[in-house]
């Protein structure tokens, strides 16, 4: 990249009064004049009207990134879930968050609620999400009340750093993963996605 502009400060060499302009600054570049003057300790000293090309470097481009939208591509699904937050501007943002990424999702901020319907039809459901601190009956209980109508099904808790429960006791309990609030797409995109390619193994689909 080529900038034609006066620079200096200017000295003229015979000694006249000095003309000071702005003095253009730059990294790993070069100044020419096309009059080939001397350019010393960022005196330039020329005659009036001398055209100068300051040459800058190009910035490299970045490596281009993969944007999340990309990977979360990769992280898509048709499975049917079972959402469970008693917070309803949360169970909407998740249900969406959930369904943007293609899978049918039931979603519920009542745990009860969530429990009657999932023990009328415990195999319509490939995972449940369910948050940690609810009233009633909190995500480990429904848990466990899951787990006995339906063995096999895959459970995600969703939990914050004061709650009681952790990962050491979500593997004890049975839980297949864990997430922290507040939930993040990406990471929960990848959670799902993990649970869910690990219970098709575990059933050798």
């Amino acid at each position: 990249m080529i900038v034609h502009c006066r620079v200096g400060s200017l000295e003229r060499p015979e000694g006249k009064k000095q003309e000071r302009h702005s003095l253009v600054h730059c990294r790993k570049g070069s100044l020419e004049n096309e009059a080939q003057y001397s350019i010393k300790q960022s005196v330039v000293h020329c005659r009036k009207g001398t055209t100068f090309n300051v040459y800058l470097p190009l910035m490299k481009k970045p490596d281009e990134t993969i944007s999340i939208e990309k990977v979360l591509n990769k992280l898509i699904g048709t499975e049917r879930i079972l959402l469970v937050d008693d917070e309803e501007s949360v169970v909407r943002l998740e249900k969406q968050m959930l369904e943007r990424l293609g899978y049918n999702v039931s979603a519920f901020s009542n745990s009860l609620e969530a429990l009657e319907t999932f023990n009328s039809n415990p195999d319509g459901y490939d995972l449940v999400n369910s948050d940690m601190t609810m009233p009633n009956m909190t995500g480990d209980q429904l848990a466990q009340k899951l787990m006995s109508i339906r063995p096999d099904i895959p459970i995600i808790i969703c939990t914050g750093f004061s709650e009681r429960i952790n990962k050491e006791q979500a593997e004890t309990d049975k839980v297949k993963g864990f997430l922290m609030k507040p939930v993040v797409k990406s990471e929960m995109a990848q959670m799902v996605r993990e649970v869910l390619d690990e219970a098709k193994v575990y059933k050798g689909n």
